[in-house]
């Protein structure tokens, strides 16, 4: 299978076990391809010096892997910078079909962008398929430790572009949480939402104002990450509210 088929696969369900699923039938399958594009793209000592990727606005006549495969390496080597390297990245735009670059109604889902240079700042979107944001988050990156962690704003957004909700985080810390102004056909959504806790609001995934069992079990995977920075007690809270909620 295509590797956006399967990112997009992976992106239409919130089971942890489906996507569990998923991967092992691509590491059974030997999806090389998948597998290779995921490093690149999730390995944080891996960086490429590119700030903003161009978007694919109509079908190219495609682009094979080792012409993708040989631009990243020149880009992650830095032998390939500057009004060069953003030349060649909008000629293989230029050049791929839409679902190769962006997803399949040629939208990117999500990139990331370093917004501030001196403080190592970088911005993580989310878009919808429909091209929407979804959601921002800011993460400050540290050279000496090479990790990254929460710092500034954390925002969502309805498809129809009304945002639910403004988080402010200091070095991974939940110090500020801002409910936006709801447009009416938002405000039972509203009302849910400013019902969850401040700091149990992150977990909430999809942004419908209730803590479901799915995202109790993504916080307890997400708990175990190595660089995870979640407390016990942060986890025993979720429960405990998960189990207060009105059903």
């Amino acid at each position: 299978m295509s590797p956006w088929k399967v990112i997009q696969e992976l992106e239409a369900d919130n089971s942890r076990l489906k996507k569990e699923a998923i991967i092992k039938r691509e590491s059974d399958a030997d999806n090389i391809r998948f597998f290779n594009g995921i490093g690149a793209a999730l390995d944080g000592f891996r960086t490429f010096g590119v700030q903003k990727v161009p978007v694919s606005k109509k079908d190219g006549t495609g682009i094979t892997q080792t012409e993708f495969d040989d631009v990243v390496r020149q880009l992650e080597d830095r032998t390939l910078t500057g009004n060069a390297m953003k030349d060649v990245i909008q000629e293989l735009c230029d050049r791929s079909k839409m679902e190769q670059w962006n997803d399949e109604e040629g939208f990117p889902l999500k990139y990331t962008e370093l917004i501030d240079e001196d403080s190592l700042i970088y911005e993580i979107a989310e878009n919808y398929t429909s091209g929407t944001i979804k959601n921002k988050r800011h993460y400050i990156f540290d050279p000496k430790t090479e990790t990254y962690c929460k710092h500034g704003h954390f925002e969502s957004y309805t498809e129809t572009g009304v945002k639910v909700a403004d988080m402010n985080y200091e070095y991974d810390q939940l110090v500020q949480v801002v409910i936006a102004e709801k447009s009416k056909t938002e405000t039972e959504v509203a009302a849910n939402m400013s019902s969850i806790p401040a700091e149990y609001l992150a977990f909430d995934i999809d942004n419908n104002g209730e803590i479901t069992k799915g995202e109790i079990d993504e916080a307890v995977n997400s708990f175990f990450d190595e660089d995870s920075t979640l407390k016990v007690s942060q986890i025993n809270g979720l429960v405990n509210y998960f189990f207060e909620q009105d059903w």
